[in-house]
């Protein structure tokens, strides 16, 4: 089934303070659940929000169009866990 898939392919990574996990305008193949830690997203430069455990991040790029690009640039605020979903991984 979909969520059995979803773990198996399930790729962890980590990231230290201020690693930026990729920036606006890159092309997305991946999208990220948050395990552990604090993101910022910025849009243009600017603070939009902080994100926090359990959320999800890179989705648009993941589940839009073929191609498509990131849409923020996303860095690390704290050392972070993260799940990392191929896009290749969903179709």
């Amino acid at each position: 089934d979909f969520f059995e898939r979803l773990c198996m392919n399930l790729r962890i990574e980590f990231a230290a303070p201020n690693e930026v996990i990729f920036r606006e305008g890159d092309f997305g193949d991946c999208m990220y659940l948050l395990v552990q830690g604090v993101v910022s997203v910025r849009h243009r430069g600017g603070l939009q929000l902080l994100l926090q455990k359990g959320q999800v991040f890179g989705d648009i790029a993941v589940v839009g169009l073929e191609n498509s690009r990131r849409s923020a640039t996303v860095a690390s605020v704290s050392h972070c866990h993260l799940g990392c979903i191929l896009k290749e991984d969903l179709d």
